[in-house]
């Protein structure tokens, strides 16, 4: 019997007549990454003194330790003559969006700073957490986020430990003074991070592969970028469900919105781009005349105005949302309904609440 019987997230490998690469052994099994084809094949030499569910669990137990920067177990069959059965570890590389348990991630970028980024960040995520689990991790060496949510800056062994697996990301997060809102919080080690990824391996997905530790604990994912066209936006752009981008209404910003539409073409990622206009003068004729155009122009941007206001200011002195201080006022409801627009379009599943 020879060749590769394959479905969508299904792969086996037939005794004779395949060839694989790449293989690695790890508590009694073989895992190999076939040559043109995304299945990991494994085969196990004696399935007689196993049985199939304790299989099916160490399968689990290896693929969970990201020892082959696996996810999605799917089921184990058995093929083949008694004497050369052949078991399938039914696994495929994690692609954009993939997350046990539903929870979703929304990446909040631009090229450009000064756009009303951490603002986004912190009222979204404040926002999602009325109704579902969210941590919000600020990749930001200036930490503001991180700040204006009053949580200490401290990472242990720095975000390069975090990277490297040498910390468990349980262990970095805090929790905030809001129901169901926790922080991994951003400090002066973040300037290193494209550095530190640029030598990891699959550097593109380490940020992915953090938040694989947490998929269960939370539903909703909100990653607040530091500007610019780097290693860390990429990683954010491959992790996200959604990719929410603030624009002043002035040329470089509407630039801005175009590098960011290049940059997730130009990624595996089928994210979704959500745009909005952020820090609004009505009074400047530029700005009223992008707030009626843009959106009618660009499908990507969304009919939110945020405008430029006391309140919005008031987060540095508050350290706090500003839903939570001023409700009724027009920043808070926009970023209430820019957050409704975003739900809409990943659409969470809310489960059990942390208690």
């Amino acid at each position: 019997m020879t060749g590769l019987a394959q479905s969508a997230d299904h792969a086996v490998l037939h005794k004779h007549g395949h060839v694989v690469t790449q293989p690695c052994t790890i508590e009694g099994f073989e895992l190999f990454r076939d040559q043109g084809e995304n299945g990991i094949l494994a085969e196990y030499g004696e399935p007689s003194s196993k049985s199939l569910r304790e299989m099916n669990e160490r399968l689990e137990l290896v693929i969970g330790m990201g020892a082959t920067h696996l996810s999605i177990l799917a089921d184990i069959e058995v093929r083949g003559p008694e004497s050369s059965f052949i078991v399938s570890a039914a696994a495929r590389e994690r692609r954009p969006g993939d997350y046990g348990g539903d929870m979703k991630v929304i990446a909040v970028y631009s090229t450009k700073g000064g756009v009303g980024k951490k603002t986004a960040a912190v009222n979204l995520a404040w926002e999602a957490a009325k109704e579902f689990r969210v941590l919000l991790w600020d990749l930001d060496p200036q930490g503001a986020a991180t700040f204006l949510l009053q949580v200490k800056p401290k990472v242990k062994g720095g975000v390069a430990a975090l990277v490297a697996g040498d910390s468990k990301v349980s262990g970095a997060i805090r929790s905030t003074a809001y129901d169901n809102l926790d922080v991994l919080p951003g400090n002066a080690s973040y300037r290193d991070l494209d550095l530190v990824l640029d030598h990891a391996k699959k550097s593109e997905q380490r940020v992915a592969k953090i938040l694989e530790q947490v998929e269960r604990d939370y539903d909703v994912v909100i990653l607040d970028c530091p500007p610019g066209a780097s290693l860390v936006a990429e990683n954010a752009v491959f992790s996200a469900d959604a990719v929410v981008v603030p624009l002043v209404p002035s040329p470089l910003s509407m630039r801005s919105l175009e590098q960011v539409v290049e940059f997730v073409g130009a990624s595996v990622s089928k994210a979704r781009i959500v745009g909005f206009l952020s820090m609004v003068d009505r009074r400047k004729t530029l700005h009223r005349t992008t707030v009626e155009q843009l959106p009618q122009a660009q499908k990507a941007v969304t009919d939110v105005v945020v405008p430029a206001t006391v309140h919005v200011e008031r987060m540095g002195t508050e350290r706090a949302p500003i839903g939570s201080y001023a409700p009724g006022v027009e920043a808070a409801r926009a970023y209430g309904e820019l957050w409704a627009l975003i739900r809409g379009a990943v659409k969470p599943k809310a489960r059990r609440k942390k208690s």
